[in-house]
């Protein structure tokens, strides 16, 4: 390689980069990585709460939960899924 070719390589790599450093500077390492502690323990909540919604629901078929608590204790369980829920949207996908 000549002189010539490896100054344009360099002007290049030095004109792309002051191109793309305002997309840079905005990254958030947290989009990109995933805190797999937060993951596991959100994981780990969503099935603890859908097993107590199934307990809650043959509790109720079973006849030893009155109407009233029921539905009380079924919109706290469903309130608490949905956000939940909601977090566990916010991770980052894996393709």
């Amino acid at each position: 390689m000549n002189a010539e070719v490896i100054v344009a390589i360099i002007f290049s790599l030095f004109a792309f980069g002051v191109l793309l450093s305002p997309y840079l500077r905005n990254l958030d390492p947290s989009r990109y990585f995933i805190n797999a502690n937060e993951l596991r323990t959100l994981l780990r909540e969503k099935e603890q709460t859908v097993q107590r919604l199934r307990d809650l629901e043959s509790d109720f078929s079973a006849g030893t939960l009155s109407e009233i608590d029921y539905s009380g204790e079924r919109e706290t369980l469903r309130s608490e899924l949905a956000t939940i829920l909601t977090k566990l949207d916010s991770f980052p996908t894996v393709q």
